[in-house]
């Protein structure tokens, strides 16, 4: 590919770069425990690429871990041929890689009282892993079975995939160590730039962790391998380069939430995310698919950060609910880039219904908005530190934040003076029209539960939607009547052909525009009443997404009991045993009475058992002596074991029935096959320190919650009133400039019209940030041009 026209551009576009010599003798293996006392100088192996993909799971549904699976089994595929490739001498794009999947909250009790058993989702994970690999591979390959483990966290499962990669499957228990992903993405990085790394000597560790990778990723997302090497390409372009996020692609049940959202993620990509990429830095590499640079995440001030606890309220909105957007603000403050890469295409499930939308952005609002106030409010620290940050790119920041909040206002004011124009009712009528049923939410927001408020913000958004579309058939007729180079049909015109031009430069993604009809009537809904629903449930710091129902007490007599847990499919259990008789036994309706029955027959010899008793003390034993010979018709049954041996009430007795309950699930093979292996006793101890200096669950404390909460609250009220309070004092000037323009106006060169001044500057404001990402993502194509051409292989010339 060669133009005399465009002699520098072309040697770029032909340039080809080798990796670094050290690379290219790298021997072929699978990835194992590199955790070696190796020599003091680096060797072949420490330039050699590792990518570790850690996803993080909790409530996902089958369907949504299949997706996973399948990309983890064609990541797999993908390394047999770096491999053949390597062999062969042909070293270009070479990692080495290896899963791990954090499932979250692992494990349930049948019962307030009962045993720890893994919960449904981990079993049907590993029924995908039996029964479905036909399905996701597309070829009938035998899968080995994995090999399991107890571990100071909980459990591990761990596969050989078909070509030789690894899936290590961490089995959570949030008895042992903190829950929730923030957690999760502490213990991944601890354990592999920490363990992993810890027995080379410095000089090594620092080359090693500089050619290792963390590919964050949730538990519903689809990719493909050409999509993580774009991503490695970014990586490879500057050892300052933190982390790289890709264009990310909602996935769902067709309707109205998930359309809205094809837009928005569509405009997000093109036009903003692009633009802070051109200008400076991406401010956030969203945690379901970025690739994130070891050596950055070990860097001082920034993985020590992010294990804090949050002491403060506002701690509770920037760092609990947006985990991702608060590591790529410290990543940004300690001097490292976060890029955006449009070439590396991923897919996530995202919201299906209004209730689950609303409560997602519940707590991306408020923790977006906080986090950027964090780096706006040090920004002259950050410049310091930070070169690609500056003055003018915190400028361009900072419009967008005072865009966002006087963001409600507007929209009030546009629907008032629209339905003035389209209806030609009073101003003052439409004012008040618009006006009741925002203080109405208001109100609601104020008084009343998350559900309502939901309840109330979809009525009115219907309401909104149908009176939007009313608004833009009058609109249109307004353009037709004024012409072209009106003030209001100049900015519509000119914002329509932004999105088709944006649209045009992006094709393969050009069926997006067609939802943008959604998004326009969805305006105050989204931009509206979900800001107000945000504002007022800062207090509630809550995930709001994937949760189940607690484990209820058993209250019931005889022999009904109900129990609850993550399972969704309530499990009842009868009871037909008596100890000391020779009916003893237990049948349940579950995965653990399937157990009992076809895998962990009854017997009367006490097993062995040579694990740790301290671990297993977590269910609790009566020591009533009557009680041996007490049936179990009272409706407090006794939990029996898969192995169930008839012993005294001692205290070795009670310890071993403790045993039994909680190591069921790595004995029973019928629920998860494979053998039992042996965590290595230095990794033990590793995860005990781990967990003791920064992931021990959290104990309740009923008066520390009370002051967070009052805390929040207070927080909550001070945001609000202020809010309320800039926007009202916005709609107020707004509104009386626009009812006297005729003595203050400023004159429209076409048809002798008059604007009023504050209005357009708004829309002179808005015109300039949609002109600045116009340009911003006409630069960021190009370089996305290159790079698909730079990485694209060709053998035609």
């Amino acid at each position: 590919m060669y133009s005399g026209l465009l002699v520098d551009q072309s040697a770029a576009l032909n340039r080809k770069r080798e990796s670094d010599a050290n690379t290219l003798l790298e021997p072929i293996e699978v990835m194992d425990n590199e955790a070696e006392v190796e020599a003091a100088a680096p060797v072949e192996s420490d330039y050699v690429q590792r990518i570790y993909a850690c996803a993080t799971m909790w409530h996902e549904t089958r369907t949504e871990m299949v997706e996973l699976l399948k990309s983890i089994f064609k990541m797999d595929k993908d390394q047999a041929k770096r491999r053949l490739f390597l062999a062969q001498g042909n070293s270009r794009g070479y990692y080495k890689y290896e899963t791990h999947i954090f499932f979250d909250d692992a494990f349930e009790t049948l019962s307030v009282n009962g045993p720890s058993v893994v919960n449904s989702f981990v079993s049907t994970f590993v029924d995908i892993m039996k029964t479905e690999i036909r399905f996701i591979t597309g070829v009938d390959v035998p899968l080995t079975p994995p090999i399991k483990f107890e571990t100071p966290y909980g459990g591990r499962i761990e596969w050989t995939l078909p070509h030789g990669t690894k899936l290590l499957l961490h089995l959570k228990d949030k008895t042992k160590i903190r829950h929730k992903k923030r957690w999760s993405q502490c213990m991944y990085m601890y354990y592999l730039l920490g363990y992993m790394l810890k027995d080379l000597t410095p000089n090594r560790r620092e080359i090693r962790s500089r050619n290792t990778y963390i590919l964050a990723l949730d538990g519903d997302v689809c990719f493909q391998p050409i999509a993580v090497e774009r991503l490695v390409d970014f990586m490879k372009r500057s050892p300052k380069l933190g982390a790289a996020c890709g264009r990310i692609h909602p996935t769902g049940e067709p309707g109205p939430i998930l359309w809205y959202q094809k837009f928005e993620y569509a405009i997000g990509h093109w036009l903003q995310k692009s633009t802070e990429h051109t200008l400076g830095c991406v401010l956030c590499s969203p945690g379901c698919f970025s690739l994130f640079r070891g050596h950055a995440l070990m860097s001082p001030n920034i993985l020590s950060k992010y294990t804090q606890m949050s002491s403060k309220p506002l701690h509770y909105i920037q760092y609990d609910q947006g985990e991702d957007r608060w590591l790529c603000t410290l990543l940004l403050q300690q001097g490292y880039k976060v890029d955006y890469s449009a070439a590396s295409d991923a897919y996530t499930h995202a919201p299906e219904n209004f209730d689950e939308f609303y409560n997602q952005r519940r707590r991306w609002v408020p923790s977006t908005t906080a986090n950027i106030m964090d780096l706006l409010a040090d920004y002259s620290k950050t410049i310091s530190v930070n070169s690609d940050i500056s003055f003018p790119y915190i400028f361009y920041q900072s419009l967008l934040m005072f865009g966002t909040i006087m963001g409600p206002g507007t929209i009030f004011l546009v629907i008032v003076g629209a339905l003035h124009r389209v209806f030609h009712v009073n101003m003052w009528l439409s004012f008040f029209c618009n006006l009741t049923p925002i203080v109405v939410y208001i109100i609601v927001c104020y008084f009343c539960k998350s559900k309502t408020q939901i309840l109330f913000a979809k009525l009115l958004s219907i309401i909104y939607a149908l009176v939007m579309v009313t608004v833009f058939v009058g609109i249109s007729l307004i353009v037709v009547e004024e012409g072209i180079f009106a003030p209001s049909s100049f900015f519509l015109i000119l914002v329509s052909l932004v999105f088709i031009v944006a649209a045009i430069m992006h094709p393969l993604e050009f069926d997006c525009l067609i939802y943008g009809l959604v998004y326009c009537i969805t305006i105050p809904s989204m931009y509206l009443f979900l800001i107000i629903f945000s504002i007022f449930n800062l207090d509630n710091v809550s995930w709001g997404t994937r949760e189940t129902e607690k484990p209820k007490e058993n209250t019931n007599s005889g022999a009904e009991n109900s129990t609850g847990g993550s399972n969704p499919v309530t499990r009842q259990r009868y009871s037909i045993s008596e100890r000391g008789s020779s009916r003893s036994g237990c049948f349940e309706l579950s995965i653990r009475g399937l157990c009992d029955i076809v895998c962990c027959p009854k017997s009367n010899e006490i097993r062995p058992n040579n694990r740790s008793t301290n671990a297993f003390l977590n269910v609790p034993v009566q020591n009533d002596e009557n009680q041996q010979n007490q049936p179990e018709m009272d409706g407090t049954q006794t939990e029996v074991s898969c192995d169930q041996p008839n012993v005294s009430n001692s205290l070795e007795g009670a310890n071993s029935i403790e045993q039994d309950y909680v190591i069921c699930w790595i004995d029973c093979t019928t629920v998860i096959p494979g053998r039992v292996g042996s965590l290595p006793d230095e990794e033990s101890q590793f995860w005990r320190e781990l967990i003791d200096k920064y992931l021990k669950p959290i104990e309740a404390d009923s008066e520390k919650e009370k002051q967070m909460k009052a805390g929040l609250i207070q927080l909550r009220n001070k945001i609000v009133f202020n809010f309320l309070m800039i926007n009202a004092i916005f709609i107020l000037l707004v509104f009386i400039l626009e009812l006297n323009k005729h003595d203050l106006n400023i004159r429209w060169p076409y048809h002798h019209l008059t604007l009023e001044p504050i209005g357009t500057l708004f829309v002179l404001f808005f015109g300039l940030i949609l002109l600045i990402q116009f340009c911003g993502m006409l630069i960021h194509r190009t370089g996305t041009l290159a790079h698909i051409l730079a990485s694209t292989e060709t053998s035609f010339w």
